[in-house]
């Protein structure tokens, strides 16, 4: 499966551009007052000016499997990286046999900046913005995610991800090009005390077969 478009809504779409663009040097590909589209990687990333409240969204970014450190050093000069446990930034997912590293963007999105140590991806150059391959992972929060996963493989036959057991709080759908993280609501965004919330949101996303499906998540009754 492959994120080719998602559409988050932002409480200030002037310092996401900032963000962005300034301190992340991600290229905008459009502005205007109430809305931002920026191509990271080859996923496009939208934002639309929130009506209410403040969203919050967890993404991921995958990025060359060499080049966690060089990430590390990348990102704490232009922003805070977050810590994961007492003493150390870096997550190790031994499981998914993978490594990240996490930041807050201006709206308070979670973001993850990704290696997965099974893709072959590796690359020499210097890290840069550049050096973000794609969206990899997007948060979805759910009132009943059991029910959500059965949704979802009905209408999209998404697999349960291999590499990550279901259940009942956390389940994860797709493959390792993306993923679908389904969280119920309220549970902690990793590695923050951020209670997940449901806020519009909108995915296009290539099935794997080559066929192009879109999905607008919701709170399933």
């Amino acid at each position: 499966m492959q994120i080719k478009t998602i559409t988050l809504q932002s409480a200030d779409i002037a310092a996401t551009v900032v963000f962005y663009q300034d301190v992340l040097g991600i290229p905008v590909q459009e502005y205007e007052n109430d809305r931002l589209s920026l191509q990271i990687g080859s996923t496009l990333v939208q934002f639309n000016a929130a009506a209410t409240g403040r969203p919050v969204y967890h993404l991921a970014f995958d990025i060359p499997h060499n080049q966690l450190e060089a990430a590390y050093e990348w990102l704490r000069q232009k922003t805070e990286v977050l810590p994961v446990a007492p003493g150390t930034v870096f997550s190790e997912f031994e499981r998914w046999n993978a490594r990240s590293i996490y930041c807050y963007d201006n709206n308070g999105n979670i973001l993850e900046l990704i290696c997965r140590l099974d893709l072959d991806n590796a690359a020499d150059a210097s890290f840069d913005a550049g050096a973000l391959l794609h969206v990899s992972e997007v948060g979805i929060v759910c009132s009943d995610v059991p029910q959500y996963v059965q949704v979802l493989q009905q209408q999209y036959d998404l697999p349960v991800y291999a590499k990550q057991p279901p259940a009942d709080n956390f389940t994860v759908l797709g493959d390792e090009e993306g993923l679908f993280v389904l969280v119920s609501e309220g549970r902690h965004w990793f590695p923050t005390t951020i209670a997940a919330a449901a806020f519009p949101l909108e995915i296009t996303f290539d099935q794997g077969d080559g066929a192009i499906a879109t999905l607008r998540p919701g709170i399933p009754a």
